[in-house]
């Protein structure tokens, strides 16, 4: 919250509790300190929940206690957008090429290197069992592979898949 913000809401608990504190210099830089990860909305929230169920005189804690309180039971569902792995694909593509814009690699090669990782990564693997979309990992260990992309079972595959999708 603001200083402006502090003082709107001090003088709305002035409102409903003659003992709240007036908005002085010191309350309201102590006040704005207090409250400056909490949004305005849930300070107001807060206020009104706090004098609907007691007369004692609001303070910061109790406002910031209910709004981690909040946080902390927020609803799973939260929206998320719908997945697109194109949309993916786009973002691999852009960072791929700002890296080798970065690091005065030709720009075709960091497209070539991002298609060719995509190309792999578009069957399962026959070797380890690593699903579409993910790196291959040392059977024993679980760890990702280091010295190549792919296992070579999984790069057959991947040539044969793309040969019947061109075919």
């Amino acid at each position: 919250m603001t200083r402006e913000e502090v003082a709107q809401l001090l003088a709305a608990a002035a409102t409903i509790d003659p003992r709240a504190p007036q908005p002085g210099e010191l309350v309201l830089r102590i006040w704005t300190g207090m409250l400056a990860d909490v949004p305005m909305k849930a300070a107001e929230r807060a206020l009104w929940a706090h004098y609907r169920q007691t007369r004692e005189t609001i303070q910061p804690a109790d406002i910031v206690n209910w709004w981690r309180e909040l946080r902390r039971h927020a609803p799973e569902e939260r929206e998320r957008p719908p997945f697109d792995p194109e949309l993916i694909h786009r973002g691999v593509d852009r960072v791929m090429a700002a890296l080798a814009a970065r690091k005065g690699l030709e720009l075709e090669a960091a497209e070539s290197e991002a298609g060719a990782r995509r190309l792999l990564r578009s069957v399962e693997c026959p070797h380890c069992k690593a699903p579409v979309g993910q790196p291959c990992v040392q059977p024993h260990t679980g760890e990702p592979l280091t010295k190549r992309p792919a296992h070579p079972a999984r790069e057959d595959a991947a040539l044969a898949a793309s040969a019947d999708l061109h075919a």
